[in-house]
């Protein structure tokens, strides 16, 4: 018999069975009763070998390994976690909210020491969606970039970047210097987007501006980057600025301005957030916003490590952001 077996015997979540077996308070004392007889009848923990942080492995979730940024997570969380005496196991799903509920449940059912979320691409612009899911976390866990004051679930720690405010004050400078035709390209919409559209939309607001819906568009590739700019350019909309969700697009938007003849940064700067070689082997060099991907994962290790150990540890670590200057703005 295994957990799923259980819930099913006793008519309950995988995630309810979970929280009873780690003695979650949360759980009524009747359905803790009745999970309970059913894993005494059962024999199921002597027969699972199910205990609590035990086997020393953190699972990172993620909805995929492709971009730069997320490669360098993964490298500074394996190494600092083995380093700490952890194994990492690394869980990659689509967006779909149903994939990734699976895919928690099934991590919650086994005995991993703690769970690490990457929030800007797992949780999604649905704040119901992301609630739902990080409810039912009963281990403990770690949210990169995603916060959720509605949560009640003491499992959960959040570190952060500041980039939602940073953005904004950026585009505030901007929008005061009337450069305010400011264009925001991104690869699919998450957490992340979100967060920078948030602190676009508040510089708007501040300035007492309404943000043009022709200047935020979704681009996946070169291609979509150049038939969006050629939309734009027959409407005769050319962006005072283009800020970009990664390096790629900001160099895809590089290229195919300057192959229509306008100069980077005197006609249009152009800003990516993230920060790689790709930033450096372009011309004009990129202007970037560094997220600080090393310093948020020590960050999200001692936090959790901690939280595992029952030490006391901050709910919410913000890491600050920071502009590298380069060629492509002024």
């Amino acid at each position: 018999m295994n957990i799923y077996d259980i819930a099913d015997k006793a008519g309950v979540s995988i995630a309810t069975v979970s929280r009873v077996i780690n003695n979650d308070k949360k759980v009524s004392k009747s359905t803790r009763n009745r999970v309970q007889k059913i894993i005494e009848d059962n024999n199921f923990i002597k027969k699972s070998d199910y205990s609590r942080h035990t086997n020393n492995t953190i699972v990172y979730m993620c909805s995929g390994t492709g971009s730069g940024d997320m490669a360098d997570k993964i490298t500074y969380l394996s190494d600092a976690l083995y380093k700490s005496g952890y194994k990492t196991a690394i869980a990659c799903c689509n967006q779909d909210e149903t994939a990734k509920k699976n895919m928690l449940e099934r991590y919650l059912s086994e005995n991993f020491s703690g769970i690490i979320i990457d929030g800007h691409d797992f949780l999604t612009y649905s704040i119901e969606e992301n609630i739902n899911l990080l409810k039912e976390i009963t281990i403990p866990s770690v949210i990169i970039n995603g916060y959720f004051d509605n949560v009640d679930n003491v499992n959960l720690c959040y570190v952060n970047n500041n980039i939602s405010s940073f953005i904004e004050n950026i585009a505030k400078e901007y929008i005061r210097k009337e450069k305010k035709k400011i264009l925001f390209l991104f690869e699919r919409m998450s957490f992340g987007v979100k967060n920078i559209l948030t602190g676009l939309h508040n510089a708007y607001d501040f300035a007492g501006m309404d943000a043009d819906p022709d200047f935020t568009q979704l681009c996946r590739d070169m291609s979509y980057v150049e038939k969006y700019i050629n939309t734009l350019i027959d409407k005769e909309k050319i962006p005072d600025v283009v800020l970009c969700k990664s390096e790629k697009l900001a160099a895809y938007a590089s290229i195919i301005l300057q192959k229509k003849n306008y100069k980077i940064p005197e006609d249009i700067e152009i800003l990516c957030v993230g920060d790689s070689e790709i930033c450096s082997l372009v011309k004009p060099q990129l202007t970037s916003v560094d997220i600080k991907s090393k310093e948020i994962c020590d960050t999200v290790i001692n936090v959790l490590i901690g939280k595992i150990n029952k030490k006391t540890v901050p709910v919410i670590s913000i890491i600050n952001v920071e502009l590298l200057k380069r060629e492509s703005t002024l």
